[in-house]
């Protein structure tokens, strides 16, 4: 077998029996054990592939990867599973009630973090995380160690920062939220008779206009260039 990566940061969460899941016992999605007996499920919601199971003196009948789940057969009366990752080490859970056939189980497998609780100055705004959206706040969530993108919006309110979670390291984040408007401001170019006016390459002025105003320009960097007309011909551009 492959050495183990030294870290183990896998970690499994919220193991819960669905008691309205039939997919452990329906024709086309049940699985039958080494005994003819029908297996349990367990569907375990991930998004990390690479992963292999033991089931120990149990085994594990067959897997199945879906799209953000992995599908374990296990037989009743199975007492643990054990997960590796080639990166991310290996996680031994043991089940906290007993496993009975035909029934079907879920649970998260993460990796190691801890439960954040983020605030906002304005409430009631729209948390995003990674791309993926978390509710309003104020919110708990669960966030692996390290760096995370952070948006959460309310009207013209807004925030967009990294947070990094670390082991031992702060739970709780208040969003100092700002005001989008304050984003945007107005540039007035003043040339010399005669000369074009260009911003971010786009033609704003003519040269019998030699000022020009620019609303809602956005904060950051932006070029500005001129083009000085001589009887028919045209200067190379200056750019600024």
């Amino acid at each position: 077998a492959g050495a183990l990566s030294a870290q183990n940061n896998l970690v499994i969460r919220n193991f819960q029996y669905q008691q309205y899941d039939q997919a452990a016992n329906l024709k086309g999605t049940m699985k039958k054990d080494n005994n003819g007996k029908t297996a349990a499920l367990l569907k375990i919601e991930t998004n990390l592939d690479d992963l292999a199971f033991d089931g120990g003196s149990y085994g594990i009948v067959t897997t199945q990867h879906k799209t953000g789940q992995w599908w374990v057969y296990v037989p009743e009366r199975a007492q643990k599973i054990t997960i590796r990752h080639p990166k991310y080490g290996a996680c031994e859970f043991y089940y906290p009630s007993e496993i009975k056939a035909a029934r079907t189980y879920t649970m998260q497998l993460t990796l190691e973090g801890m439960d954040v609780a983020l605030e906002a100055s304005v409430a009631g705004s729209t948390i995003v995380v990674d791309d993926e959206e978390v509710g309003k706040t104020p919110q708990t969530v669960y966030l692996t160690y390290g760096i995370h993108h952070v948006t959460a919006r309310n009207g013209n309110m807004y925030y967009d920062e990294n947070i990094n979670i670390t082991k031992g390291g702060n739970s709780r984040y208040l969003l100092q939220m700002k005001d989008e408007n304050d984003l945007y401001g107005t540039v007035n170019i003043t040339v010399a008779d005669g000369a074009d006016i260009y911003f971010d390459g786009k033609k704003v002025g003519e040269s019998d206009t030699p000022s020009f105003t620019i609303n809602n320009v956005s904060e950051g960097k932006h070029t500005v260039g001129i083009e000085v007309v001589y009887k028919n011909s045209v200067s190379k551009m200056a750019t600024y």
